[in-house]
């Protein structure tokens, strides 16, 4: 009855009438929705529901997340866009049994909570503010990817082995050169990478068997490609495919020193890239954490001057 259905509800959430939405409807195991409502946390009640498999609180007003949350092992299909959320807990990392996953429309920073999830199949971080993915190489059987408007300028080359991967879409960031080769995802299908920063079409496409849908418009390219682009993927694809291989100077690349503690990476940097060479970079500590330090290094040198017109 309603009456019981209500009495359950309330009971479950904990005691706490400000937070129950106004409609609920129903609260089985399987599949309850607090979708469309005010709600500005997650009750500690709902977490006590540790049979659930499914769980709707998109369009909420949801800013933090209880690390309760790590009871619900069972739980498959989260759904949180469109929330407040700023930051994860590290709780996150017990939700194993998670393959559906949206955190779209929030305003995390970081997703490092996520890269232990190794059942995820879907995942979206849409409209966020992330700078950077964390290390993907746990989730095996990722096929489905969003990360448009947020602040990349790359993408993880753990992301870019993942061999069941078909949906990529990273439109409306900041990628460019630094972007890693394509060529491992032999079953992407879909790749959006619209409105970001790349100054030529990877060649690297050229290596996907399972591509049908290529968007490209919005990046600075060459006029060709940018005619191609809006022609659609095939169109761009055999442009590509007939566009010669060229090599254009390069006067910045990144360094990696491995070794242990104190085993002078910064004199031996400094040493090898001497003269006008400009460097920068720091120890990355998380190296230090497995006994093995890695130093990474930004290395500039100064491109030569343009030649003297000859008389």
């Amino acid at each position: 009855s309603r009456r019981s259905t209500s009495t359950t509800t309330r009971r479950a959430l904990g005691h706490a009438p400000h937070l129950i939405p106004h409609r609920i409807p129903h609260l089985s195991p399987r599949l309850p929705y607090l979708d469309y409502n005010q709600l500005a946390e997650l009750p500690d009640g709902l977490c006590a529901l540790t049979e659930l498999r499914k769980l709707g609180l998109y369009h909420n007003r949801v800013a933090s997340i209880s690390e309760k949350i790590g009871s619900l092992t069972r739980l498959n299909t989260l759904a949180l866009q469109h929330n407040r959320v700023v930051a994860l807990p590290a709780a996150f990392a017990e939700l194993s049994a998670l393959t559906d996953l949206s955190l779209s429309h929030n305003k995390l920073a970081d997703a490092g909570a996520i890269a232990s999830l190794s059942s995820l199949r879907q995942l979206g971080l849409s409209h966020n503010k992330l700078r950077a993915l964390p290390d993907l190489d746990a989730l095996h059987d990722l096929r489905s990817l969003g990360v448009s408007h947020n602040e990349l300028d790359s993408l993880p080359v753990s992301l870019l082995r993942r061999p069941h991967l078909a949906s990529l879409c990273a439109s409306h960031n900041k990628i460019g050169p630094r972007l890693p080769s394509l060529a491992a995802l032999g079953s992407l299908t879909a790749l959006d990478l619209q409105h970001n920063l790349l100054r030529t079409a990877p060649r690297s496409l050229l290596a996907l068997p399972s591509l049908r849908q290529l968007q490209l418009a919005g990046n600075p390219l060459p006029e060709p490609e940018q005619r191609g682009a809006a022609d659609g993927t095939t169109s761009l694809l055999q442009l590509m495919a007939s566009r010669p291989l060229s090599s254009e100077p390069a006067n910045q690349m990144q360094v990696l020193f491995l070794g242990g503690p104190r085993s002078g990476h910064a004199t031996l940097a400094a040493a090898a890239f001497a003269g006008d060479t400009l460097l920068s970079g720091a120890p990355d500590q998380r190296g230090a954490a497995r006994r093995t330090r890695v130093a990474t290094y930004e290395v500039v040198v100064p491109p030569p001057p343009p030649r003297a017109a000859e008389a």
